[in-house]
This record gives C-alpha cells, structure tokens and sequence, in this order.
C-alpha cells in the first residue's frame, strides 16, 4: 500500500512538472510561528499557534500591532487520535494581510506509517477559506501532503529532519467557468524543509525552508499560456509540548497543516 501511494506522489509530481511553462519569483518572505500543543492520556491533542510573515519589497501593513508584518494569523484545532498510526481533525484559522480578513476551517484525516526506520507520513485536508469584509467568492482547497520525518536522541533531547512536499486542487465556491483554479491541474503546490532540536524538556526550536508555487494561466495566448508564481520563504519555529509522554505521533507537536497563502 505504502509504495502505492508513493507512486501516486510520483504522478501528482510529473502532473505539476508537466504543467509549468513560464515563471515568475516573489520576493523573499520571512515566517515566523509559535504554538503549544496538549496531549491526553489517548493520544489527541488540542494546539493553538500563531504566526506573522514578512515579505521584501512589501510596503508596511499599517493594521499590524508589529508594523513590519505583512500577516498574522492565530488558529486552533484539535487531533483525535484513532489509533495508533490514524488520526483525524478539525481546526479554525483566523488571518490579516492588508485590509483583508480571512476565515480558514479546516478537516484532515492523517496516517503515519515507518519505510524501515523513516517515519512516513500521508495527510489528506479539506479547507474552506472565507473572506471575512471582502465580497470574494470563497475557495474550497483540497490537499494532499506526502512526508517523510526522522528524529534522534541527543543526550535525552530530540533532534529532527523532515522533508514534505503538499499538493492542493482548488475550487472557488461560485465561479464560473472563466475561474483561474479550473485552467491548471493542480493550483498549488508546497515543497518544505524542517529541523527541529529539543531546545528544553517540552520545548522544540525549528528552522525551515519552503518553495510555495501557485499555478495560473498568464495573459499570453498560443503554447505559452501558463504561468507559475514562485515564492521562496524561510521562517522559525517555536513549539511548546505539555503531556509529551501521551503522543503517538512522530513529530513534537502537530503535523505542518497552516497553509502558507499567498493569494491574498
């Protein structure tokens, strides 16, 4: 089953590869996030985490408390654990960038599985994204993500590895047949990178590096009508765990569900 789904990977990859024509980089973005995970005697777990981005060459978002964001967000959720390698969730997010409010609720459904000493993970979500005080039709986002996570002791502290790659198929809720997310097969895409050490008992510092792609169809018309929106981004993690003794997953705190929007 595990190399099954590997393979569908493999096609979701050739499928995304096949599809970019033209390209086009954003400016650098900077992420920043905390968050605080609880775990009970079952393994599920209840989270909050925030998290502000910066991006270069950005004019300064006077909304923000901190005038140098270009967004913040604060979401929550909770992870019920099923068994030992399934689980399920749900999570509401709420963000700001420029004079928009955004509305995320979030489902998941989550298996985490072993290639030999690797932990693999398979996360399937389902998003509906709202704009709060814009009249915006909304979009439904369906993803996949595929990854594959390694950690070891270090003198009793956890240091880790992960590599995740997310691919999302996404509908606007009331568009026509003109929409721009019905002209590509896949509409997003998200490469990520993490480290992570046990900084103290409970408390894990991560770094990680992402390439988030959006695909379009451009302006050009003939062979060269697609379009793909690169931005490169970068960022800090700081995760707090309480119950650690009680998790059954792999990572220290929840998987990489936040989605990093950047059609805004």
């Amino acid at each position: 089953m595990k190399y099954r789904i590997i393979i569908f990977f493999i096609f979701i990859f050739s499928k995304v590869a096949a599809q970019g024509v033209s390209k086009s980089y954003f400016p650098n973005t900077f992420r920043a996030s905390v968050s605080g995970n609880y775990y009970f005697q079952s393994g599920t777990y209840i989270y909050i985490e925030s998290s502000g981005t910066y991006q270069d060459g950005f004019y300064i978002r006077e909304f923000s408390p901190f005038n140098k964001l270009n967004s913040i967000d604060l979401g929550m959720g909770v992870q019920f654990q099923i068994s030992e390698k399934w689980s399920g969730g749900l999570s509401q997010r709420l963000a700001r960038s420029q004079v928009n409010g955004l509305s995320y609720t979030g489902f998941n459904i989550e298996h985490q599985g072993k290639i030999k000493k690797i932990d693999f993970i398979k996360l399937a979500s389902l998003d509906y994204r709202k704009h709060i005080n814009a009249n915006i039709n909304d979009l439904a986002l369906i993803g996949l993500l595929g990854g594959l996570h390694k950690s070891i002791n270090i003198k009793d502290r956890k240091l880790g590895f992960m590599i995740s790659y997310r691919a999302f198929k996404i509908r606007e809720l009331g568009g026509d047949e003109f929409s721009v997310f019905k002209k590509r097969f896949i509409n997003k895409t998200i490469l990520r990178v993490d480290a992570y050490i046990e900084a103290v008992k409970g408390i894990y510092v991560g770094l990680f590096a992402l390439r988030d792609t959006n695909y379009y169809p451009s302006a050009n018309s003939g062979g060269n009508d697609r379009l793909n929106l690169i931005t490169p981004t970068y960022g800090v993690t700081l995760n707090f765990v309480i119950n650690g003794k009680n998790k059954l997953n792999a990572l220290p705190g929840m998987p990489p569900l936040e989605i990093v929007d950047s059609f805004f």
